[in-house]
């Protein structure tokens, strides 16, 4: 495990984490005990393979904050990348690219080209 934090925890949002390699036991991040915690800590740009819900243990807390439990990803910011989903750069510098964006596809405020 990465990160065991306790129920009682003062930072809300950690930012730009990268959960690259496996974990033992299956989770990276935990929050404890299994009760609705003071505040929902919230993961903002992870990256690697091992992020996101399935990766995390808060305790079966899905009640807590509106269902999203005391752990929480927030992932739909879209961040340029130069490189389709397979990991083979573009050819292009193009803004109006969708493969030069993260999950190839466009932010809603770029025209498709």
């Amino acid at each position: 495990m990465y990160l065991n934090l306790p129920r009682v925890y003062s930072t809300s949002d950690i930012y730009r984490t990268n959960f690259a390699l496996p974990i033992s036991g299956g989770y990276n991040v935990r929050r404890s005990p299994g009760s609705c915690a003071s505040n929902q800590v919230v993961f903002r740009l992870a990256t690697g393979a091992f992020r996101g819900e399935a990766y995390d243990d808060d305790r079966d807390v899905g009640g807590c904050f509106g269902g999203n439990g005391n752990v929480r990803w927030i992932e739909n910011i879209k961040r340029w990348d130069g490189r389709s989903n397979a990991g083979v750069p573009t050819t292009d510098n193009l803004w109006s690219n969708p493969l030069n964006w993260e999950g190839d596809v466009l932010p809603p405020c770029l025209p498709k080209r």
